[in-house]
């Protein structure tokens, strides 16, 4: 996939230039996989992860309008790695921006309250997963997950349809620029301040 991101990252690095807070930050983005063979797996947090936990690849089950269910489905690179590259990537990529500026501290206490509440169901030892440990591990992920999500919201979830794959290298990167939008826009710059300003970003 690296040889996939790299030729968009200088698009991604004009977009966060565009605005004056991310500027200087902008050098920090680093190719999706970059350094992937130095990612370790680390204890107690290791797991089943998916790898591509966005909204596309959930299914909620509703019943008289209030979700009862969810399943996860696409599974084809679930890697064995930290339960937060699920959780940065998909708060990143697919929760609506203005949901994120209001409520990502309360979401990532939902997430942690509810993981601990299936630990002791399972009858599992919780006193190393505690939320000071699980905000650790989201600052260990961001430094993969950040290029990650960045390129994903901005460009794919975000982006413009187009009729040939990323992967065929046939884009031109000038009208991939210019057919990010302003949601698109403003989403890429609130990722990047905000990882910076809680120190995730390396």
């Amino acid at each position: 996939m690296k040889d996939v991101v790299q030729p968009l990252l200088p698009i991604l690095r004009r977009v966060l230039e565009e605005n004056e807070k991310c500027k200087p930050l902008a050098s920090k983005i680093r190719a999706w996989g970059e350094r992937e063979d130095e990612r370790k797996s680390r204890e107690p947090f290791a797991t089943l992860a998916h790898c591509d936990l966005w909204v596309n690849n959930m299914m909620q089950k509703f019943v008289e309008g209030v979700p009862i269910s969810n399943k996860l489905v696409d599974f084809q690179i679930y890697n064995y790695r930290s339960a937060a590259s699920d959780v940065f990537f998909f708060l990143f990529s697919s929760v609506q921006l203005e949901v994120l500026k209001r409520c990502l501290d309360s979401l990532l206490k939902f997430y942690h309250e509810h993981f601990i509440s299936v630990l002791d169901m399972l009858k599992c030892d919780t006193s190393e997963f505690g939320f000071d440990a699980f905000l650790e591990e989201m600052k260990l992920e961001a430094e993969f997950e950040f290029g990650h999500a960045l390129f994903f919201s901005t460009l794919i979830v975000q982006g413009k349809k187009r009729k040939s794959d990323l992967t065929d290298h046939s884009f031109d990167p000038e009208q991939m620029y210019k057919d990010i939008n302003d949601t698109a826009r403003r989403r890429a710059w609130y990722i990047t301040f905000e990882c910076d300003r809680r120190g995730w970003l390396y």
